[in-house]
């Protein structure tokens, strides 16, 4: 289900109407033909894989989460669980309550659409101790490198394991190892991951 809300709200540096069809991170204006109208009625359709994503995905992410640090041996080795954006937050905050845990956040990269929506600080939450990071998947890696480095750079915090909680049909070993290469303190963390319905360990 589609969710719909006040431009201004949304992004209040914006001061001028949007043009159709422009993309602000990723709520995207669905207006064929814009209508005269004041800015206090709802123009913005927030679209539905907007990383809120359907509860059953959350509760997904949740139990595999929960079934890989079980499985591994884990729930007792960190403190909090560190996580970045909307998707490592829905997921992040209800299996820190579940497990009893802190959680990290990791604000993503300052860009000028965000720089009015946050407060500047690079990571927020507990800062010290153990920690693992929570995130759905990686091709890449250049996004668990920046958490990884922010985590080690600005935190007094220990990586014990990556956890990734949506399901893939292949695992990218290689991207592991180069994450491995480029964060040097990663080289002995596992990542644990569901693969074609099989908890495994990398």
């Amino acid at each position: 289900m589609a969710h719909t809300q006040n431009y201004q709200i949304y992004h209040p540096s914006i001061k001028t109407k949007p043009k159709k069809e422009v993309i602000f991170g990723k709520a995207q204006t669905n207006r064929t033909d814009p209508p005269e109208k004041r800015w206090d009625s709802p123009v913005i359709d927030i679209k539905e894989d907007y990383n809120a994503v359907k509860f059953s995905d959350i509760s997904n992410g949740v139990h595999i989460a929960r079934s890989l640090i079980d499985k591994f041996g884990i729930r007792f080795k960190f403190d909090t669980i560190a996580f970045t954006g909307y998707s490592g937050a829905t997921v992040g905050s209800i299996l820190a309550h579940e497990l009893g845990k802190d959680i990290t956040i990791v604000r993503k990269k300052y860009d000028s659409l965000n720089q009015d929506t946050c407060h500047g600080m690079p990571i927020e939450g507990r800062i010290v101790g153990n920690c693992i990071i929570l995130d759905d998947f990686f091709s890449s890696g250049s996004t668990l490198i920046r958490i990884s480095n922010e985590i080690l750079n600005n935190t007094w915090l220990s990586i014990v394991a990556v956890v990734l909680h949506k399901e893939r049909s292949s695992f990218y070993e290689g991207t592991a190892k180069y994450i491995r290469d480029e964060v040097s303190k990663m080289k002995d963390v596992p990542f644990l991951y569901l693969e074609d319905g099989k908890l495994k360990a990398y």
